[in-house]
C-alpha cells in the first residue's frame, strides 16, 4: 500500500501544481475589478474565499476525488467539507477510526505592488513566476535564507498561499483521489476520513474547526468525532531545518490594548491627552522586555512563548489633532507552562 501510494504521489504531482496555481491565481480576476462588475479588492482573504472555494469544490469532483458530488458541500461556517470512507469494507461507521483533516483556505493581504518593487518584476503576487530574468535572488536570499538552485525553479510555486497554506488544501484534494482510487486495495478500509478546507482562518485562527467542535460534536455519535486530527499547515523552522511532521504547536492568543486619551486642536498640544505617544512607550517597554526574555517560558519541544506588535488602529479627527484612541494588538504565543491570564497580566504591568 505505502508503494503504491508513493507512486500515486509522483503520478499526480502535476495535477497537484495545476491545482495549486489556479488557487493562488483566482484573486487576480477579482482584485482589480469594480465591484459593480463582480470584483472584489479582498478577494482571497478571510471571507472572501468564495472564488477559490467554488474552484475548489468543482475540481475535487472533476478528479474523482469523493465517490459522489453530493460527498462534497459547504457547512454553515462556510467550510468546504468532503467525507472519505470505503461502505463495502463489512464495518460499522461507529467501529471506524475517524480521521479529520484540517487546512485554511484564506490568504493574508498579499501586497502585490510591493512584491513586484522588491522582487524586481518577475514574480506575482497571484501569477507566480512571470520572468525569471527580473527576479532579484540577492532580495530573496535575504529573505529567506534559502534559495533552490534555478535548475530546480521549473518545479517551484510561487504566489501568496502557496506555503501558507494553499499547499496543503491541495495535498489534502490530491490524497482523497489517491485513496477513493486505492480503496479496492483496503486503503479506506476501517476508516473515515473528514476533509476540512476551513475559511476565515487569518482573521480567526481555529474558528472554522471550532464551530463543528461546538455545533457538531455535542451529541455526536462516534463516527463523527474524531480519533485522530491532521493539520495540513506547512511547517519547518529558520533555525531547526525545513518541512517535517510536527506533534504539537504553541498556543495563539491575541491581546488588545486601547488607551483612550483626550482629543485637541494640534496647535496647543497641552490641552489635550496623546494616545498614541502613551501607547508607543506601552509598545517600546513590551518589546523590550521581549528581548530581554522577561516573562516568557521556554519549552525544548515547542519552542519559546513569543509576543509582537501586530496590528494598530488611530481614531482621531484629522492629521492636525490630539487622537482620540489608539488601539492596537499583540499577537501572543503561548508555550507549555504559560497561561493566557499571566500573558495579560504581564501587558498590564508594564510601567507605561
Amino acid at each position: 500500500m505505502k508503494e503504491m501510494s508513493i507512486r500515486k504521489a509522483q503520478e499526480y504531482r502535476a495535477l497537484a501544481v495545476e491545482i495549486l496555481a489556479e488557487a493562488i491565481r483566482i484573486p487576480a480576476d477579482y482584485v482589480d475589478r469594480p465591484a459593480a462588475q463582480g470584483g472584489d479588492p479582498q478577494c482571497g482573504l478571510s471571507n472572501h474565499e468564495g472564488p477559490r472555494l467554488e474552484y475548489l469544490k468543482k475540481k475535487l469532483v472533476e478528479i474523482g476525488g469523493v465517490a459522489r458530488p453530493e460527498h462534497v458541500r459547504f457547512d454553515p461556517f462556510g467550510n468546504l467539507r468532503w467525507t472519505l470512507k470505503d461502505e463495502t469494507d463489512g464495518l460499522a461507521d461507529n467501529e471506524k477510526t475517524v480521521i479529520y483533516w484540517d487546512g485554511h483556505t484564506d490568504t493574508v493581504r498579499a501586497l502585490r505592488e510591493r512584491w513586484t518593487s522588491a522582487i524586481g518584476g518577475g514574480i506575482d503576487a497571484y501569477n507566480g513566476l512571470t520572468d525569471a530574468t527580473k527576479v532579484r535572488h540577492d532580495f530573496l536570499m535575504k529573505e529567506l535564507g534559502y534559495l533552490p538552485p534555478e535548475s530546480d525553479w521549473s518545479h517551484l510555486v510561487w504566489g501568496r498561499g502557496s506555503a501558507d497554506q494553499l499547499g496543503g488544501v491541495v495535498c489534502q484534494i490530491v490524497a482523497s483521489k489517491i485513496l477513493m482510487e486505492l480503496k479496492g486495495e483496503g486503503a479506506l478500509k476501517g476508516v473515515i476520513i473528514e476533509s476540512i478546507a476551513s475559511v476565515a482562518e487569518e482573521d480567526n485562527d481555529g474558528g472554522g474547526p471550532m464551530y463543528i467542535a461546538r455545533h457538531e460534536f455535542p451529541g455526536a455519535p462516534p463516527a463523527r468525532l474524531p480519533d485522530v486530527v491532521i493539520l495540513t499547515e506547512g511547517t519547518g523552522c529558520a533555525q531547526k531545518g525545513a518541512v517535517g511532521l510536527y506533534r504539537g504547536q504553541r498556543g495563539r492568543m491575541q491581546i488588545e490594548v486601547e488607551v483612550i486619551g483626550k482629543s485637541c486642536h494640534g496647535s496647543m498640544p497641552w490641552e489635550g491627552r496623546n494616545p498614541l505617544e502613551f501607547g508607543a512607550r506601552i509598545l517600546v517597554e513590551a518589546s523590550d522586555r521581549y528581548d530581554a526574555g522577561e516573562g516568557f517560558a521556554q519549552d525544548e519541544f515547542l519552542g519559546p512563548g513569543t509576543r509582537t506588535a501586530s496590528m494598530a488602529t488611530l481614531d482621531t479627527p484629522s492629521d492636525c489633532a490630539v487622537p482620540e484612541r489608539f488601539t492596537f494588538r499583540f499577537d501572543r504565543r503561548l508555550t507549555a507552562g504559560e497561561d493566557p491570564e499571566r500573558a495579560r497580566a504581564d501587558v498590564e504591568a508594564l510601567p507605561a
